[in-house]
């Protein structure tokens, strides 16, 4: 078989890497405390229950590359906070922050298809390195401290 007809094996994921941590602090007085980033444990306050419950403006989608009003609001803020002028036609929004992380590998092969290796932080969320290898890269966390 080819390297090309290969299946994709998506590297393991973090919690499956840390169950075994997990079960020697569930061992301990007082359990594992779990700070996991998205997963939302409380329910949303009541206010927006009802903010929701009362409006359909929050249903529909806005425009994929985002509103005027936000991209203008985004350069203005790079201007100011980082003195960075940036025309609100260069800006585009994105449905979150995974999906940037994801895709930017594949971007920046397209762009330039010489440069083959995405740096990463060695803490981060798989999809650093997820997005690495699906784009065809050598994906290679770094160590980071205080200065990064």
């Amino acid at each position: 078989m080819s390297d090309s007809a290969k299946p994709f094996e998506p590297p393991i994921y973090p919690y499956e890497r840390l169950n075994a941590a997990k079960a020697k602090a569930e061992a301990h007085d007082g359990g594992a405390v779990d700070l996991s980033i998205g997963t939302p444990c409380d329910p949303p306050p009541q206010f927006v229950i009802d903010a929701l419950a009362s409006s359909n403006a929050e249903r529909g989608y806005p425009p994929s590359a985002g509103t005027d009003a936000l991209r203008r609001a985004a350069a203005a803020w790079m201007e100011r906070r980082l003195g960075v002028a940036v025309p609100s036609s260069a800006i585009a929004a994105c449905v979150g922050t995974k999906e940037f992380v994801a895709t930017l590998p594949q971007w920046l092969k397209l762009r330039r298809p010489d440069r083959d290796t995405i740096l990463y932080p060695a803490l981060a969320y798989p999809t650093y390195e997820m997005g690495a290898t699906l784009a065809g890269c050598r994906a290679v966390p770094v160590d980071v401290d205080d200065r990064f």
